[in-house]
């Protein structure tokens, strides 16, 4: 998708400046007020990538299709348990939650975001982060295999971190029996 900002000018009105045939232009949102300027620059961006999907070489597809295709992917690309926890991950949790049907242009960042505030009820962040991972690492594919414009899940951060640091001292006697360990020199 082509860049966008929302500007407001000295005049207080809102703007939404963006590219057009490489060109930078700017569409007034008709309004002084950010809460209301901001709400119509998300419909505006909405309705600018509507336009980029209709003239460009996207082929939106269902969820559980691009699923399937994206764990096959993992599968002949990674290690056999890291395609099953994938697998499971996908299957149990994230498609259950976004919706099967639902077409790989319409899961939007926010979307993802309540994916992990729900999730979040029930595990830890760490958890939580991982699967966010995955959803990132998907929709990376789904950008290069033009299922989508840009990935939703580029612009989703990742929770703090409420997991535990482990610190683990060696006692002498361990200490002691690794020096005594050695390995001759080849």
């Amino acid at each position: 998708m082509s860049p966008a900002y929302l500007i407001q000018e000295a005049n207080g009105r809102f703007y939404a400046k963006y590219q057009r045939h490489g060109k930078w232009t700017k569409k007034s949102l008709n309004t002084t007020k950010r809460v209301l300027a901001q709400r119509r620059f998300g419909a505006f961006l909405k309705q600018q990538e509507e336009q980029e999907l209709l003239y460009s070489e996207i082929t939106p597809v269902p969820l559980d299709d691009f699923a399937e295709e994206y764990l096959r992917y993992v599968k002949s690309a990674k290690s056999l348990a890291h395609y099953q926890r994938q697998r499971q991950m996908w299957n149990n949790l994230i498609l259950p939650f976004l919706e099967k049907k639902t077409l790989t242009p319409q899961v939007t960042s926010r979307r993802i975001e309540e994916f992990m505030a729900q999730r979040k009820e029930s595990v830890k962040a760490v958890s939580v982060n991982k699967e966010l991972f995955s959803i990132k690492h998907a929709f990376k594919k789904a950008e290069e295999w033009k299922y989508v414009l840009t990935s939703p899940a580029r612009i989703v951060k990742a929770l703090k971190s409420d997991g535990q640091i482990r610190v683990e001292l060696l006692t002498k006697e361990q200490y002691e029996h690794l020096l005594d360990i050695r390995l001759p020199l080849a």
